[in-house]
């Protein structure tokens, strides 16, 4: 179930977005809650709560504290949380990459309805991804492991060493080749960038010549013969996050 806040201080704006979320998440069968709040400053007012709420939709312009400050200042609390901005032009759309924004709505525009069910689909999409469990015989023990966390996978002489976000980075090795796992992972958002590693899209940061870098820094080599499909899977990717 998703918790999902929207902070607009046009009271008659935030009903409309209301009524359509509710609308549509009932369509795909989603349970949801969502709480309306008519400032920023009203919804931070809930302290560590806030960190409860998945998805935030934030008015740019928001009286009190704007969108852009909010935003802010969830991220003191929450790196996750998907903070959507609301507003009426498109002149602070630059800002939202600096608060990781997942989205940036115009109320104005034509297709605001379907921009919005756009924007919902790619998060009910990419939570299955993070949501996915793998258990797994690894030589540490059997191990349950979230697809969502697991950042890329290494082989090196018939043996594969998975590498997890959980607390830090975590190693697990298991007696495998990545040609067993590949389809499987393939069709949660992994890429196969060179023989030996099979890599989460959503931790890739930038493509550096004939390599990828990414988020935590690693850098990790494309095979040439697979580099324009990488990069071309990479594009796609992240016009679609």
């Amino acid at each position: 179930m998703l918790k999902i806040a929207i902070c607009d201080n046009e009271q008659s704006f935030g009903e409309r977005l209301e009524e359509l979320i509710s609308s549509y998440m009932n369509e795909r069968g989603e349970v949801c809650i969502i709480n309306r709040f008519l400032s920023g400053m009203e919804f931070l007012n809930q302290g560590s709560n806030i960190a409860a709420y998945h998805i935030v939709f934030l008015d740019i312009h928001m009286k009190q504290l704007n969108g852009i400050e909010t935003a802010k200042r969830i991220r003191l609390f929450c790196e996750d949380t998907y903070v959507i901005f609301v507003a009426s032009s498109g002149n602070y759309a630059l800002d939202g990459y600096k608060v990781n924004a997942f989205r940036y709505l115009l109320k104005t525009a034509e297709h605001f309805t379907e921009n919005l069910y756009e924007c919902i689909d790619a998060i009910l999409n990419k939570e299955k991804i993070i949501s996915y469990n793998m258990e797994l015989p690894f030589l540490e023990g059997k191990r349950k492991i979230s697809v969502g966390k697991l950042i890329y996978i290494e082989s090196n002489l018939h043996k594969l060493t998975f590498y997890v976000l959980e607390n830090g980075m975590m190693r697990y090795t298991l007696k495998d080749s990545l040609n067993h796992l590949h389809e499987e992972l393939c069709s949660r958002r992994f890429i196969r960038i060179h023989q030996s590693y099979l890599v989460n899209l959503s931790f890739i940061k930038s493509i550096d010549k004939n390599t990828v870098i990414l988020e935590e820094g690693t850098i990790l080599p494309i095979a040439k013969a697979r580099y324009q499909q990488v990069v071309n899977q990479i594009t796609t990717y992240k016009k679609a996050f």
